[in-house]
């Protein structure tokens, strides 16, 4: 069963609980989260651009679609997280973009 995303999004945080706001204000849910990654001031160019992505997934007609768009979203974010772990061997922290992937992870593992 899919949840409506306004809902997975209500009961997240960061960008996604940005989101849920902007689909109360009347946003498609695909247009909102491009919105809220958008004005995320912490997101590299390349982190807006995997959410805008994942948003465009939205568009999948079936919940084996979005179930889809969902996984690769979140093997891309693994990828970020490995990409955080090496940062953080190397320069012994964490960089503020590896620490909003693994929130992002953590929302979709619990949703």
């Amino acid at each position: 069963m899919c949840l409506p995303l306004y809902e997975c999004f209500s009961e997240s945080g960061g960008i996604f609980k940005d989101a849920a706001q902007y689909i109360e204000k009347g946003l498609a849910p695909k247009e909102a989260l491009k919105k809220a990654a958008e004005e995320c001031s912490v997101l590299t160019e390349k982190d807006k651009k995997m959410f805008s992505s994942f948003a465009d997934g939205f568009d999948a007609d079936s919940c084996e679609g979005q179930i889809a768009n969902t996984e690769l979203f979140y093997e891309n974010i693994a990828l970020g997280i490995e990409d955080a772990k090496e940062e953080l061997k190397t320069k012994g922290k964490l960089s503020i973009e590896g620490s909003i992937l693994m929130g992002a992870a953590i929302v979709l593992l619990l949703a």
